[in-house]
């Protein structure tokens, strides 16, 4: 079984995690890495808040 790394980009201030795709599969802003930076990712946790 072959697999690809794990990569990781940094573009205008957003690093992103990518998983063997172009899709970024995370995000953040560097300078507020507190803050949910993907708007699929704050419509997936709207329920916890």
């Amino acid at each position: 079984m072959s697999t690809s790394p794990a990569t990781i980009t940094e573009f205008q201030g957003v690093r992103s995690l990518h998983l063997a795709t172009s899709w970024a599969q995370g995000a953040m802003r560097v300078a507020k890495p507190d803050n949910i930076e993907l708007e699929y990712v704050q419509r997936v946790i709207t329920w916890s808040i």
